[in-house]
């Protein structure tokens, strides 16, 4: 049963959305079933309002199951096979799979419905849900397909079920489904190939007969409803053409008559079903050739603006209430990215994916579209689907209409969370102009714009060249309101003022961005400077640094118009300098780096490449610089070069967090390994350093903590022991201690024996004995009186050990005993884990009113991190848990069975998201941390960095505080099941 106090939450929302209220329905035995559930679907979608038994019996199943979690295409492929076997007649397993398609769709309305902290999902998440119940189905026919065609051509087959993946044809998806983005009142738009030859009539024969019955079963009308309606028109020659044509057919199809809204069409497609390597082998050999031309075709506007207003002609009977295909509409933001892929697809790869809100990032990240454009256009599109869903929902038809009567749209406003239908359709009109604006100035006309920033132009440059006292005179509201035709809204009179100087000092300099040669020399150069900075996130954070920036660079003339001629590089260095003050902070300490960042015309080198060059530099300076002060220099620099590569690539999408966290490891490895060579003058044996906590994981963030342990292997005598605690303590100040040339490393050495108490550093026998285990030393003498044993949390720290510099022997006998020590002298009672996390979030978190610490507060990274240690020690045995990477853990614990598929996921995503959220704040104000303040003026911003829209119902700031709140209590839920053995 639901809590008694979701049970009213849910009640009560049912109630704002149909204040006339509903009464409670009930079985057929009378009894109330999931009455929160029930009221909640009748009241915001009457289409979906539950009436037979079988369906009030899935609404009680919903409460028992819950509903916060999303599911991924495995869970639901799993789901699928399990309550539809056993069926031997064709009806019944129809039957079967719209009873648990019904099930899915309203757990997944009722996830769009509800807010955050009730268990509700963004529409990104409901629609990929949507769209993966789809294809799990579509695996499923295609399963029962190829039995019925094995036994219908040899009546003695077909006891074994073949899978769909090895079907002798593929299943295309194309458009929303190929999207992720799956409406719930969507066709399913589909297409086949077979692998047959054009000449093997019987094999062709099989396929279509096989695609028929597969159609058929999803669309058929049953007692239990229907699946999804099936759209084939899309393959080659529409419904002329056969229902499966063999690849050959379809290339030579391709090559000689394909038209143009073919290729759009395309560019939304993908395997969702049968044959893997057919699917593959389409998208390789086909598909992609025909969909993306290397040529750059800036004109594609025009002809995607005649399919524009033909849809609209031909499918829209109202435009003005038309979501879909009325002005500015869903279709036309669609249009909008798919004509940005196609122009640029030819050239970056990167740009050619499917879903349309993960185009606008690619094509944001790549300089072709700005960072206002992707949040101005993507929060409207995102608004118009969300509408969408709901008047499908409600309907349970395919309409992309506003509802007329005043209940319908009474009903729709309060489920949006608008009190009133005009409220609503104020938002509805005010996003069509977003896109419709945006369209517009996509089209070949739109080069004659940028006559709106002419007088701002003009008055930069007439300040430009007078003394600042002159320009004093300028009243607050006249700049506000200049600034604000040129598209810098929303400004207060002092910051707008302050920004107005930075332009000026961006204009003094003739050849400066904004100078007077510069402009008259690129034609639309200040356009799309200024253009550049009102998009980005924040204008006077992005001008300010530009303008401290240029003030560094001796002759800023050849490196201007370096940036004048890449247009995309300009716009990316713009938009990541409004988001990150670190990164501007850091190129003003390394002028060289930003020089030749501006003679690269704004493209900055991949992290990939920075960090070899600067592990190669590291390596020299060990072994080269004279004095330490000159090899610290070397060192920080190394570190600032290139996490400001990562950093940048990281903030305009070119490099995955996962992959950001990688690179900065070995970034630390490379300091750490210079700094040992250097410290020791190459004589490194019998010590080394061991890597703990995330730099063990190869898992370290921007302001990451450095654990490490020292570790010496050598006859026990004083001299020993001085030698390598000398070596270790000016290890620690050439990587840690502060440096003109930029910040070093936290090193953290408490995880060594006895923490802060124990000596700095460790021999092997002492480190073996602290741990309880044989002592592997081999110096001779006599050994020293064992210790006390360590700690269990203390050898649970030691899964994440890992060998980092010096002698390579000793580092393996280390190993080896943190292994013995984490995986082979048992894990730990649960009642101590728990004690240990409870006892560091008291006294530790300190989190309180709007403060959150996603480390060590509640469902923080501690909870994920503990778990799944624990669950490494209790089942130690097996050696592919044996790994430092928290993420290679739990896809092992997953995969050995240890570990359910529902609590992975959960662990999975709260890692994922906790670290990338630590990860962006570090990159925005480069400062390291594991809090965050959600009352704090920056706390927007950092939404917006990682993809939240502001909407009127919710804004981006309250989207992330909602995601952070339904990740983290489900975290500590998972961390108290897994872990109830506790007492």
């Amino acid at each position: 049963m639901l809590p008694p106090v979701l049970q009213s939450a849910l009640l009560r929302f049912a109630e704002l959305i149909a204040p006339d209220g509903l009464g409670a329905m009930r079985s057929e035995q009378g009894a109330v079933q999931a009455a929160g559930i029930v009221r909640l679907l009748g009241a915001a979608y009457p289409a979906l309002q539950p009436s037979e038994g079988w369906q009030l019996d899935a609404c009680a199943q919903l409460e028992l199951e819950g509903w916060g979690r999303a599911r991924s295409l495995s869970e639901l492929r799993s789901r699928v096979r399990a309550q539809c076997q056993g069926f031997d007649e064709l009806g019944a397993l129809r039957d079967a799979a719209r009873r648990l398609a019904w099930y899915e769709r309203s757990r997944i309305a009722l996830r769009e419905l509800l807010p955050p902290e009730l268990g509700g999902a963004p529409i990104a998440v409901t629609s990929a849900e949507l769209s993966y119940l789809a294809c799990a189905l579509l695996e499923l026919f295609v399963e029962e397909a190829l039995v019925a065609a094995r036994v219908r051509g040899e009546p003695s087959a077909g006891v074994v079920a073949p899978r769909a993946r090895s079907a002798p044809w593929v299943v295309l998806g194309l458009g929303k489904l190929a999207a992720g983005e799956l409406n719930p009142g969507s066709d399913v738009d589909l297409m086949f190939l077979c692998d047959a030859e054009p000449e093997d009539d019987c094999a062709l024969e099989q396929a279509n007969w096989s695609a028929r019955r597969l159609v058929e079963s999803f669309e058929a009308l049953t007692s239990a409803g229907r699946l999804w309606p099936v759209d084939l028109r899309l393959r080659p020659e529409g419904s002329r053409g056969p229902l499966v044509p063999s690849l050959v057919a379809v290339e030579r199809y391709y090559e000689t008559q394909g038209r143009f809204w073919e290729r759009v069409a395309l560019l939304r497609s993908r395997r969702v079903a049968g044959n893997v390597m057919l699917g593959a082998r389409f998208m390789r050999e086909v598909a992609t050739p025909f969909v993306y031309r290397r040529v750059v075709e800036p004109a594609i506007a025009g002809p995607i603006l005649e399919l524009v207003e033909r849809s609209r002609a031909e499918l829209s009977r109202e435009p003005a209430r038309d979501l879909k295909h009325g002005p500015g509409g869903i279709r036309q933001a669609e249009f909008f990215v798919q004509a940005l892929q196609l122009i640029w697809g030819g050239r970056d790869p990167s740009l050619r994916v499917t879903g349309t809100l993960e185009a606008m990032e690619r094509l944001c990240s790549a300089g072709r579209l700005s960072e206002r454009e992707r949040l101005s256009v993507g929060r409207a599109y995102t608004l118009l689907r969300l509408v969408e869903h709901r008047v499908q929902w409600a309907s349970g038809v395919r309409t992309h209409l506003v509802p007329r009567s005043a209940e319908d749209q009474f009903r729709l406003a309060r489920s949006l969370g608008w009190s009133s239908p005009q409220q609503l359709n104020g938002e509805i009109l005010a996003a069509r102009e977003v896109i419709d604006g945006a369209w517009r100035e996509l089209l070949p006309s739109s080069a004659a714009r940028g006559s709106r920033h002419l007088s701002l132009v003009t008055l930069l440059h007439r300040c430009a060249r007078n003394p600042p006292h002159q320009r004093e005179s300028l009243g607050s509201s006249e700049l506000s309101e200049l600034l604000g035709r040129s598209g810098f809204s929303g400004l207060e009179s002092g910051m707008a003022r302050e920004l107005f100087e930075q332009l000026v000092q961006l204009a003094r300099l003739p050849d400066g961005l904004l100078g007077e040669r510069t402009c008259e020399r690129f034609a639309r150069h200040a356009e799309r400077v200024l253009d550049a900075l009102a998009q980005s996130a924040e204008p006077l954070l992005a001008a300010r640094s530009l303008a401290e920036l240029l003030l560094r660079v001796r002759v800023p003339g050849p490196y201007v118009a370096a940036l004048g001629e890449s247009p995309a590089g300009l716009a990316r260095l713009i938009s990541t300098l409004g988001y990150s003050a670190f990164v501007g902070e850091s190129l003003q300490r390394l002028p060289e780096l930003f020089e030749r960042l501006l003679v690269n015309g704004g493209r900055i080198e991949s992290p990939e490449h920075a960090y070899r060059r600067e592990s190669t530099l590291l390596t020299a300076a060990a072994s080269q610089a004279e004095r330490d002060e000159e090899f610290m220099a070397s060192l920080r620099r190394a570190k600032l070069r290139t996490a400001v590569s990562v950093a940048t690539a990281e903030l305009t999408g070119q490099l995955a967090v996962r992959d950001a966290r990688s690179v900065l490891s070995d970034l630390a490895d490379a300091q750490l390994r210079a700094a040992a060579q250097y410290a020791s003058g190459g004589e490194l044996e019998g010590f080394m350093v061991l890597a703990l906590g995330k730099l063990g994981g190869s898992d370290l963030g921007y302001g990451s903590d450095l654990d490490v342990v020292f570790v010496y292997d050598a006859a026990p005598n004083v001299e020993a022991q001085a030698h390598f605690t000398r070596l270790a303590q000016r290890l620690l100040r050439l990587v840690g201690a502060a440096h003109p040339a930029g910040p070093g490393y936290s090193l953290d050495t408490r995880l060594r024996p006895s923490g802060a108490e124990g000596m700095l550093v460790t021999s092997l026998a002492a480190f073996a004995r602290y741990h309880g285990l044989e002592p592997q030393g081999r110096g001779g003498g006599e050994m020293p009186p064992w210790g006390a044993h360590s700690a269990p949390w203390e050898r649970q720290a030691l899964i994440r050990a890992r060998f980092c510099t010096g002698d390579a022997q000793l580092g393996e006998r280390v190993l080896a005993l943190c292994t013995a020590a984490a995986y082979q002298l048992g894990a730990p009672l649960p009642s101590e884990v728990r004690r240990l996390r409870y006892r560091l979030q008291n006294e530790r978190a300190n989190e309180r009113g709007t403060r959150r610490d996603f480390k060590l507060g509640y469902g923080g990274l501690l909870d994920v991190e503990l778990c799944v240690q624990w669950l490494q020690m209790t089942h130690g045995q097996e050696r592919l848990l044996r790994t430092a990477d928290t993420g290679r853990a739990l896809t092992a614990l997953r995969s050995l069975g240890y570990l359910a598929p529902e609590d992975f996921e959960v662990l999975r995503e709260g890692y994922e998201f906790l670290r990338h959220l630590e990860q962006r704040l570090s990159v925005l104000d480069g400062v390291g941390g594991s809090w965050v303040d959600e009352s704090s003026p920056g706390y927007a911003r950092l939404a917006r960095s990682l993809g939240y829209f502001d909407l009127p119902a919710a804004s981006a700031a309250a989207a992330l505080r909602g995601r952070y709140a339904a990740v983290t209590q489900a975290v500590r839920h998972c961390f108290e099941r897994l872990l109830a053995g506790a007492r």
